[in-house]
Formats: C-alpha cells, structure tokens, sequence
C-alpha cells in the first residue's frame, strides 16, 4: 500500500488530516518538519484536509526547502482516509488550541496507527493512558520535532513495530524522554 502511495521502502511516513486553519498547528508541524528531515532523512510528511491556510502552508513548506519531504493531499475520501493512516508510521495531531473529542486521534488509532499529539483537550485524555510518550511536551515546533525524531530514530521508549507489514506502538508505561 505505500508503494501505492508512493513511497520508498525506507520512508518514515507521519500523516496528519486537519483543516488548514491556524488553531489546527499545521504551520507549527511544518517548521518541525525542517529539524525532523535533518534528523531523520527519510521522513515524509502528508497532509490532508483543505482550508483557508492552503496557500500559506505550500508557500511555508517550499521556503523551508521541504518540498520533496511534505505532501499536501487535499481532501480525501473515507475509503482512502483508511489507507492513509495505515500507511503511515504515525498520525500527527499538531492542534494549538480548541481540541475537543479528538476524533481523527480515535479514527488512526481505530486503524492500527499510533498517535502523536499536542496536550489539548481530547487529545491527551485519548493519548496519555496509552504512553507518556505519544504527547508532545507543548504545542511548540520545537517539541513537535524533537519527540517525532526521537520516536522514528528509535530513541523513545515508544517504538514503532512494523510486523508483517501491520504498525503497533508499544503501550509499556515509561518516563518521559528526558528535555533536550
């Protein structure tokens, strides 16, 4: 399926599905993408959804040079949303503020893709059970880059297991990865 998607063997697919508005913290995730590429070459980042912030987030990612590691898919289908987060790693949700249920966090989980997320709302009370280690420690580009590069290198006690082509996170309660 990622082939399909294309993308390469070695790619580190983080996959986020938002409206393009600025409570959503794309533009946040777009400037952690710049350390995460350095940190981690491989990582590709698709983004899903459409919004008024379109324009200025295609312009962000090609002034920050990441046109070859940032995917702006637009809106996509529920068939295909379903592939999207199987295909991925990691869902990211980079929300700033006003994050109520969190229904795109259930919705990976829900395919088997484990969750990245900001400490708003919904999200934390979805993630922190699992693993301290799926939230970011703010909603800051900073935080967003050093946790997805922790987690993709391999340096988090969150792994990502890949077996028989399925993704799994670990769920083993564990400190916090130590403050850079």
């Amino acid at each position: 399926m990622r082939r399909e998607l294309g993308f390469a063997d070695g790619d580190r697919v983080l996959f986020c599905i938002r409206r393009l508005v600025r409570r959503m913290g794309i533009d946040r995730l777009i400037r952690a993408m710049a350390k995460v590429k350095s940190d981690v070459p491989g990582a590709k980042l698709v983004i899903a959804g459409d919004g008024t912030m379109r324009s200025e987030l295609e312009r962000l990612t090609a002034e920050l040079g990441l046109g070859d590691s940032v995917r702006f898919v637009g809106r996509v289908s529920n068939e295909d949303l379903v592939r999207w987060y199987q295909a991925a790693d990691f869902s990211i949700v980079p929300t700033v503020t006003l994050e109520g249920f969190g229904l795109v966090t259930v919705e990976s989980l829900a395919c088997g893709t484990p969750v990245l997320g900001t400490p708003n709302g919904g999200t934390k009370e979805i993630l922190e059970p699992f693993h301290p280690e799926l939230l970011f420690r703010d909603d800051s580009p900073e935080a967003l880059a050093y946790t997805i590069s922790a987690v993709l290198r391999g340096t988090s006690s969150c792994r990502i297991e890949r077996p028989a082509g399925s993704t799994s996170c670990s769920a083993t309660r564990g400190s916090r990865l130590p403050e850079p």
